[in-house]
């Protein structure tokens, strides 16, 4: 990988359905449907499927290092995933 600039195919191939990152298995999506339960858990505070996908999704934001730059304004959402960023000391 260059350090002038990263491009999606440089961390992800074509050809590549998963990837690791920091000991965690991320598959391709991983991001975008965190994202779409987020908006989900915004149409309903009490979304139980958005909820626990967010959840199972967390360790793969953490491991991709997100986390450390983007603050959630849900506040349910933010709390998760510093949780989850102190489990595995990466606050």
């Amino acid at each position: 990988m260059s350090n002038s600039s990263i491009k999606p195919e440089d961390v992800l191939a074509d050809n590549k359905d998963h990837a690791s990152f920091n000991g965690t298995i991320i598959r391709k999506g991983s991001i975008a449907a965190f994202i779409k339960n987020v908006d989900l858990l915004e149409l309903d505070a009490e979304n139980p499927g958005a909820m626990a996908a967010l959840k199972e999704l967390a360790p793969a934001i953490v491991a991709v290092g997100l986390h450390k730059h983007v603050t959630f304004k849900n506040k349910l959402v933010q709390d998760l995933l510093d949780r989850e960023a102190a489990i595995v000391g990466d606050s």
